[in-house]
This record gives C-alpha cells, structure tokens and sequence, in this order.
C-alpha cells in the first residue's frame, strides 16, 4: 500500500480507538437487587434531619431536585395501568 493509504488506515483505527465503544470492567449488571426491608428506613432516617453539617451540599441537591418531581408523578400516574 502507498503511503497516504497507510496513514489513511492509521489515522481510522486511531479515530476507532478513540471514538469506539469502551468496554470497563466487562461487567453486565443484570438487574436489581432485592434491597433488605429496612434499607428504605434506614435512609429516612439518616437523611431525615437535613440540619446536619453533614448534609450542607446534600441539602442544596435534594432541593434542586424538587423541580423534577411534579413531572416524575405524572409520569407515575400516566404508566398506571387502568382496569
């Protein structure tokens, strides 16, 4: 092969290499877990009192997150399936 054809096959492995999908890990998550019953609470709990410190940049995210939730209820209530 000439030599623009060797740069043009390097230059387009290069660009599948880079722009290719990647592959991390190879791990394929194949669903959800069961979460124990008191996962649920335990959050509550922990996150309940937002006043904490701990919880100063949580705060503003949750708070941010508000906006989504009228959407995210109606989306709930379109998906419900009718008698």
């Amino acid at each position: 092969p000439s030599a623009v054809a060797q740069k043009s096959m390097k230059c387009t492995q290069m660009q599948r290499k880079r722009y290719g999908e990647k592959r991390k890990g190879g791990y394929v998550d194949l669903g959800k877990q069961d979460l124990p019953p008191g996962h649920v609470r335990k959050i509550i709990k922990d996150h309940g009192d937002m006043s904490n410190r701990k919880f100063r940049n949580d705060k503003r995210v949750h708070l941010g997150a508000l906006k989504y939730v009228p959407p995210a209820v109606i989306k709930l209530l379109e998906n419900i399936p009718y008698p």
